[in-house]
């Protein structure tokens, strides 16, 4: 559908479908090179858990893989798609916690090497998401589309806390490009690194400069809403938040499909 819209995106394919959820990613990848995009989802009758992942650097696959298997792992992510009980930010903030415990994390790989992560808990009324990075949740409505944050330095928010906690701000942020910016360390061409996420798994090379993995946790009404929409920026850096709206809500016109009736209906 993305395809046939959006002539600007045409190395994007679909996946089959798994268990009621379609997935899309992008395979333009040269030979050999692994793709660095993970996600995993469970499902129950009224719930559903979904996470997206988004890997960086040289070891960035290995740490988005890992990150995922600890949640197809999860009892109590498995049970709350069942039964609900806990309440979806005490769930989403015990597997943020977690994270720090897998084990390329320890490694000197994820100096340079990171991944976002986007977690969410959802009924047929509310969405709980919890988030590092800049992998984003939108909900389409008829009429509007609702999303989370991302932790770049396109969000206002993440610049006002960097400007409090680093000693030159001006220096360590280039607003104009997005990017933080380490002076002490170089890449290959003797060139200061760069890096593009405010939050992130891994990059520790970048902690001096106010990266860490502390997720934002916010909860969004669904209740009369189409579909949940979850990616990457491999998305979100080529289809604003309104155009994916128009995409889906003219896909759910042509199938009569006006209100989101199960989660694992109309989750990617």
């Amino acid at each position: 559908g993305i395809n046939a819209e959006y002539g600007k995106i045409p190395k994007w394919k679909m996946a089959p479908s798994i268990d009621k959820v379609t997935v899309a990613s992008d395979l333009h990848a040269d030979a050999g090179t692994p793709n660095q995009d993970s996600a995993m989802f469970l499902s129950g009758e009224q719930a559903a858990f979904l996470a997206v992942f988004d890997g960086h650097g040289d070891s960035g696959h290995q740490i988005a893989g890992e990150l995922s298997s600890c949640c197809e792992g999860s009892a109590p992510a498995e049970a709350w798609v069942h039964s609900a009980l806990q309440p979806p930010s005490s769930l989403l903030a015990d597997l943020f916690a977690s994270f720090e415990n897998i084990s390329c994390l320890g490694e000197g790989a994820a100096a340079a090497s990171g991944s976002t992560v986007l977690l969410a808990a959802t009924d047929l009324r509310r969405c709980t998401a919890a988030f590092c990075g800049d992998s984003m949740l939108a909900v389409v409505f008829p009429d509007r589309v609702e999303h989370t944050s991302v932790h770049r330095l396109s969000n206002p928010c993440e610049v006002s806390r960097l400007q409090g906690e680093l000693p030159e701000p001006r220096r360590t942020m280039d607003l104009e490009n997005g990017y933080l910016v380490h002076h002490e360390l170089v890449d290959q061409f003797g060139r200061p690194r760069l890096c593009a996420n405010t939050r992130s798994f891994g990059d520790y090379d970048f902690g001096a400069l106010g990266v860490h993995c502390i997720p934002e946790i916010v909860n969004l009404d669904v209740e009369g809403a189409i579909a949940l929409v979850a990616a990457s920026d491999g998305l979100w850096d080529f289809v604003s938040t309104e155009e994916c709206g128009s995409v889906v809500r003219t896909y759910c016109a042509a199938v009569s499909y006006t209100h989101l009736t199960l989660p694992t209906k109309r989750i990617v």
